[in-house]
């Protein structure tokens, strides 16, 4: 009996779901559909070893059913220490500031560089701990500030926003037990 079938047993998912499930993977991946990509490895006495692809039209499809009070979620003023109307004026500096490094910090204890690199936005740390990169599209950075209307921000808006993710590695983060990584392609 072949791993598919005796793990459907086990679970006690019918097989013709399970099937389908993946023909329907299988389909998306040669559509060309957007995957988000989480990939965990930790060592040491509870070694892990973790892929998890996930489709981003699945993400998108579950959001229908969050609660309402997430779908619109209203920000209190300590939450939100700026205007929301200078948003669209940050999102609009972004996109024209020119390349360079425009954070370099550097103690005994830890580097910290932020900088704009043609259409990418680098934030990379570096403690004696851990090593943490997130590089992200500038116009993905844009949607995300563009999400929030006043005093709220709208999820689906910032959703929908990962589509600007594609062909990426988005977050690297390296410690001594343990290594995460989230690419989209």
């Amino acid at each position: 009996m072949s791993f598919l079938v005796k793990a459907a047993a086990v679970v006690g998912i019918p097989v013709g779901i399970m099937l389908a499930m993946l023909v329907s993977g299988g389909v998306m991946l040669m559509t060309g559909s957007q995957w988000l990509l989480v990939k965990v490895d930790t060592t040491g006495e509870d070694e892990v070893h973790l892929m998890v692809p996930v489709p981003v039209d699945l993400v998108r499809t579950a959001a229908i059913f969050m609660p309402e009070e997430c779908q619109d979620i209203k920000l209190s003023a300590e939450e939100m220490p700026f205007r929301p109307e200078n948003l669209d004026k940050l999102a609009r500096a972004l996109a024209e500031a020119p390349d360079g490094i425009y954070v370099n910090v550097e103690s005994p204890r830890e580097k910290v560089r932020i900088a704009k690199s043609g259409d990418k936005f680098e934030i990379h740390v570096v403690t004696p701990e851990e090593k943490v990169s997130v590089v992200l599209p500038v116009d993905f950075i844009q949607d995300c500030l563009r999400s929030v209307e006043g005093d709220r921000v709208k999820p689906e808006r910032i959703l929908d926003s990962l589509a600007k993710l594609r062909h990426t590695k988005v977050v690297d983060v390296d410690t001594p037990d343990a290594k995460v990584v989230v690419y989209s392609w």
